[in-house]
């Protein structure tokens, strides 16, 4: 994107990038350390032990796949190679498997694979609508995910791991509701929702019963 003018002059088109790079934190927000090479590094996920971390990767290849990130040796491999899109990695509780969305069928569906990288891609979920996965139990049992429906907007959804695999809503509303995250117990659920005219940070119970606890005050996202 630029061009040369006979008299020497170059014009080019400036903009953000979209290069990002993972950094270690502490819990007082100090940077420690950053950790592998950047790229257009998207929704990464750290491995239950923390010794990798999943990621969505779009810019060394012409479609996302989903790489792993070695943090010892700060080497990425890939993890995943078919011709589309594979993107939103989660862990399983016991580290063995991840569970990722593709869009080879022509919109994003749920996956899952063994973290070893040995086997094949088992089809989880599949609809008409699009489904991003956020979490996986600690107990194994559900994957949260979201997906977009035109008359309720981000909806939260929850797929059973085992049986019919058949998934039961966990909060649709007419705002949007995505990133939810299960509590180490299980028992709560924390999502973002747009349901106060900004993006704040909430928790339910799981099941879902009762009301909600509102925790951000002044805007949040993940």
């Amino acid at each position: 994107h630029f061009s040369v003018a006979d008299n020497g002059i170059l014009a080019y088109r400036a903009g953000a990038s979209d290069v990002r790079q993972l950094r270690w934190f502490d819990r007082s927000g100090r940077e420690l350390a950053k950790v592998g090479r950047p790229g257009d590094i998207l929704e990464p996920s750290l491995s239950p032990d923390g010794t990798r971390v999943a990621v969505g990767i779009g810019t060394w290849t012409p479609v996302g796949d989903v790489w792993l990130l070695e943090l010892s040796r700060g080497s990425f491999s890939r993890w995943t190679s078919h011709p589309t899109d594979d993107i939103t990695p989660v862990w399983s509780p016991d580290g063995k498997e991840i569970v990722f969305c593709s869009n080879r069928n022509g919109r994003f569906d749920l996956y899952k694979k063994d973290a070893g990288g040995t086997g094949g891609e088992e089809l989880i979920f599949q609809s008409s609508a699009d489904k991003f996965p956020s979490d996986w139990s600690r107990d194994g049992k559900y994957v949260l995910y979201y997906t977009v429906d035109p008359k309720t907007k981000a909806d939260l959804w929850a797929v059973p791991m085992s049986g019919e695999r058949k998934p039961t809503p966990f909060l649709r509303t007419e705002f949007n509701e995505t990133n939810a995250l299960f509590s180490p117990d299980g028992r709560w659920v924390a999502y973002n929702s747009d349901e106060s005219g900004t993006p704040e940070i909430s928790i339910r119970p799981f099941p879902p019963a009762g009301g909600k606890w509102q925790v951000s005050t002044q805007g949040g996202v993940q």
